[in-house]
């Protein structure tokens, strides 16, 4: 991403005096209101590099949150204070200074990261434009539900990799009314969640066999569907409920034996209002060479869409 929208230079003796403006010594009103049209994420943040004064009006509180944005890639993590993330709209890449998310793996939901630490398993939600930290139970607690300090891997050691999907149910920037539902292994497939104000999770009873493939939060509930192709829905009480609670149904499983093969994948996605389960699957296919030359093996993938 390009760092600077529009010169700001710092000399006003420059090659054309009489029409090179500073742009640094505009009035502060004047910058905020240019900010607060600025309408698309990766422009607001490059809008707060061109000087200290822009950088001063790029804040959280002028940014539009409510206007439609393209999502941005997370990429791998590097060894240093700074993330970058991939522009679809842009087909660039920006480098974002955030230290929070060091030594963590990184789960995004709502704009946010659930993040947790390699070493110790602290667990937090991370915003990574206003780095504010919301601090959560750790991986250590969910493990406890199962009597594990932490996983071993299959040829020994620890495995600390054992949460794999977070899901929020609403935009913590916007509302203190969320759920934090996550998925992880504790000796098998596990689901918990937390809500703001709760001092531990709250695990859920997991009866699917086959595991968690994909989860989703649409119209008020959790929705998770598994390896198996059943759906199931999760209705978490809100906070201002006392004790956490959750109550779990069964909304449909496929029955066909072409969904238990290991190269089927399932998603949940919501498009114009509707729940849709997305079934990716793979089917070798083998191709006559026309020299007859032998068989040539491939893969094809199909997509099917069902609605419920």
């Amino acid at each position: 991403m390009e760092a600077v929208l529009f010169p700001c230079p710092r000399n006003r003796e420059a090659s054309h005096p009489q029409t090179m403006a500073n742009w640094a010594e505009l009035p502060i009103d004047l910058i905020t209101d240019i900010a607060k049209r600025v309408k698309v994420i990766e422009d607001f943040i490059a809008f707060g590099t061109v000087c200290t004064s822009w950088r001063t009006a790029a804040t959280k509180e002028n940014f539009d949150v409510f206007s439609p944005q393209v999502s941005l890639l997370m990429l791998g993590a590097k060894d240093d204070d700074y993330r970058e993330f991939y522009s679809l709209s842009k087909k660039k890449v920006s480098s974002i200074f955030l230290p929070e998310a060091r030594g963590r793996e990184c789960l995004p939901s709502e704009g946010w990261l659930c993040t947790v630490a390699n070493n110790t398993g602290e667990m937090n939600l991370l915003h990574p434009l206003s780095r504010i930290n919301i601090q959560l139970p750790s991986r250590k607690d969910l493990l406890s539900f199962h009597g594990l300090d932490y996983l071993e891997r299959p040829r020994g050691g620890k495995r600390w990799h054992c949460i794999d999907k977070a899901i929020l149910s609403a935009n913590p920037s916007l509302t203190s009314d969320y759920a934090l539902l996550v998925h992880y292994y504790g000796g098998g497939s596990c689901l918990a969640f937390w809500r703001p104000g709760d001092l531990n999770w709250t695990e859920i009873d997991v009866v699917t066999d086959g595991g968690v493939c994909n989860m989703i939060f649409c119209k008020g509930q959790f929705y998770s569907v598994s390896y198996r192709g059943e759906v199931w829905a999760y209705d978490i009480a809100g906070p201002n409920i006392t004790q956490p609670s959750v109550q779990t149904r069964l909304l449909a499983e496929l029955e066909d034996d072409m969904f238990k093969l290991p190269s089927v994948q399932f998603y949940l996605v919501e498009l114009s209002g509707a729940l849709l389960l997305v079934t990716r699957y793979a089917i070798e296919s083998i191709d006559e060479d026309p020299n007859g030359e032998g068989d040539d093996c491939g893969t094809s993938i199909r997509v099917r869409l069902g609605a419920f």
